[in-house]
């Protein structure tokens, strides 16, 4: 048996504000002590343009046929993207992919496949979510596919022009596009990579 896993990599930050109150100037009536007082405001912002949630592609547990096979994933990949920068500008989300440990005659044919995905609005009321899909025409969503020959980063999708308005969308590539190519004869075990996902702001 061979369990394939895709490990996600993200991080956030925050923005930190700091504050102080109003100062307090010496005169001929105002005596300050030598261990004066004064308050300290923190305020933290959340990011103009942020990575919500993911959820990774997972190939679980797979049996070996001694033949070269192709497996799928078990569920899509979803990214969810927050814009409040109100300004109409366009993102990119670029991808990288650090692979697994695998022998060398194997490394050019374990091959890891994400295609094109759609790109839509999420509408949120009352609790309940609708979705609103992205003309084709402005975005641009890139199909991934890489070996375990080394780390690669791409494109992996860019929002030609945003909303000037707070915006969630998400970015989704169903499960049957997504698959993993096993060479024939590579050993049974259990093979690690990782996905890191990196959100730019790109002006127009």
């Amino acid at each position: 048996m061979m369990k394939m896993q895709k490990l996600l990599l993200l991080s956030g930050v925050g923005l930190m504000c700091f504050g102080a109150q109003a100062g307090v100037d010496a005169s001929e009536n105002t005596e300050i002590p030598n261990n004066f007082e004064s308050g300290i405001t923190i305020n933290i912002l959340e990011r103009d343009l942020s990575i919500r949630h993911v959820q990774p592609p997972s190939f679980g547990r797979q049996t070996l046929t001694g033949e070269a096979q192709t497996v799928q994933s078990s569920r899509d990949l979803v990214v969810r993207i927050k814009d409040k920068r109100l300004s109409g500008d366009s993102w990119s989300l670029s991808y990288s992919f650090q692979p697994s440990e695998v022998a060398d005659e194997h490394q050019e044919h374990l091959v890891f496949k994400i295609g094109a995905g759609t790109l839509s609005q999420v509408i949120t009321e009352e609790d309940a979510e609708s979705f609103i899909v992205e003309p084709s025409e402005n975005y641009e969503a890139s199909p991934i596919r890489r070996n375990h020959i080394g780390e690669t980063t791409s494109n992996l999708l860019t929002l030609h022009a945003g909303n000037e308005e707070e915006t969630i969308y998400e970015y989704r590539v169903p499960k049957e596009d997504i698959t993993m190519d096993i060479p024939a004869g590579i050993k049974a075990g259990e093979y690690h990579g990782a996905q890191v996902l990196s959100l730019t702001n790109a002006p127009s």
